[in-house]
């Protein structure tokens, strides 16, 4: 407890993140003492220790590594897999969320998969109440973008991305070209929102 007591504050929060993994996933399917438990989640904790410097370092947010582990004992199944599994899932997670390796064109493809994947596991997850209720903002927002959409064939197109993207659904090659016009188109539309302090726009952030 000494070490725990006297490390930074990113090292206790990944400790007692890799202290609930272990609760989750191997409390009761490891054989042996408390002890044992104590002694994997060291070692866990070392592991998952590098990865969070790796993501202070490149995000400045070792909370990165914190919800991966959150994630893996989430998807973790059947008999403990070892530390060299939890090495490995966490270097993919961690790759993943803070790229660090450039990518061809083939290898780049995947990440298309990956984002679909990752949109519906988002989409089946369960959202706090809050997130669902219409706000009077959002129903005003909801309001504008129909409006527009009436009047601007674009921006209807742009809407039915945005919805196949939140649902996790595919995007054609069509689809994906105009979803890249309108982000080059961004910051030019930016420049000139810019005269025209008076006009409300969400947040960049």
């Amino acid at each position: 407890m000494e070490r725990i007591e006297t490390a930074s504050p990113y090292e206790r929060t990944i400790h007692y993140a890799c202290v609930r993994f272990v609760r989750q996933v191997l409390w009761g399917d490891v054989a042996g003492t408390s002890d044992i438990l104590q002694t994997i989640t060291a070692d866990l904790s070392k592991i998952a220790a590098h990865y969070a410097e790796y993501a202070i370092e490149r995000r400045g947010d070792a909370g990165v590594i914190e919800r991966a582990i959150a994630y893996m004992a989430s998807i973790h199944d059947g008999p403990w897999r070892g530390k060299e599994w939890f090495d490995t899932t966490l270097a993919v997670l961690t790759e993943l969320a803070i790229p660090n390796t450039g990518l061809e064109n083939d290898g780049a493809a995947f990440l298309l998969d990956v984002r679909r994947g990752v949109s519906e596991a988002y989409e089946a997850a369960p959202l706090p109440k809050s997130e669902l209720r219409i706000t009077d903002d959002k129903a005003e927002g909801i309001k504008r973008f129909v409006a527009a959409a009436q009047e601007h064939g674009y921006v209807m197109d742009l809407l039915n991305i945005a919805e196949r993207i939140f649902h996790g659904e595919h995007l054609s090659k069509g689809k994906r070209d105009l979803l890249h016009a309108a982000a080059v188109a961004a910051p030019m539309a930016r420049l000139v929102r810019n005269d025209a302090p008076d006009d409300e726009h969400l947040d960049d952030n």
